[in-house]
């Protein structure tokens, strides 16, 4: 306040004037050996955060690729078990009151029991794969975060 009234409206000019100058005269006092092990120690200092986000990543990346492992092998399992519900259903369509599997004979109640037991089974399966489909689409987008904040950190 005392600067302004003394110096008026040139006050702001003076002060970053002043300011520059002082930063020049530190940075040429600053010797080529201080400023690299300062730039050393920071380097030092990222170094614990990048191996973490590292760690992290790979980490992450495999889990994700055993859970799609886990997904086709789910979805050829499903796709088993479809087929084996259709042929159920279309074998229930004929107009016998014996069905033989493997060289054993079934009702027509136990082939129907079975026929729902399956679809029960393939329900679920089903649910199950769904629910491995929205984890891996959350596992992709932490992945991708992660990237962007080891990226963010190594530039």
């Amino acid at each position: 306040m005392v600067a302004g009234v003394i110096l008026g409206s040139e006050s702001l000019s003076y002060l970053r004037t002043f300011g520059g100058s002082v930063k020049r005269a530190v940075q040429s006092e600053i010797s080529p050996e201080f400023e690299l092990q300062r730039l050393q120690d920071e380097v030092a200092g990222l170094m614990p955060e990048v191996r973490s986000l590292l760690r992290t990543v790979a980490e992450q990346t495999v889990d994700l690729r055993d859970l799609e492992k886990q997904i086709e092998q789910r979805e050829q399992e499903l796709a088993l078990q479809q087929k084996s519900v259709l042929q159920l259903r279309d074998d229930l369509k004929e107009e016998t009151s014996e069905f033989v599997y493997a060289a054993v004979t079934w009702t027509r109640a136990e082939v129907e029991a079975e026929l729902e037991h399956r679809f029960a089974a393939f329900c679920r399966q089903e649910e199950t794969l769904d629910r491995d489909r929205q984890i891996q689409a959350a596992m992709q987008g932490t992945l991708r975060a992660n990237q962007s904040r080891l990226d963010a950190v190594l530039s």
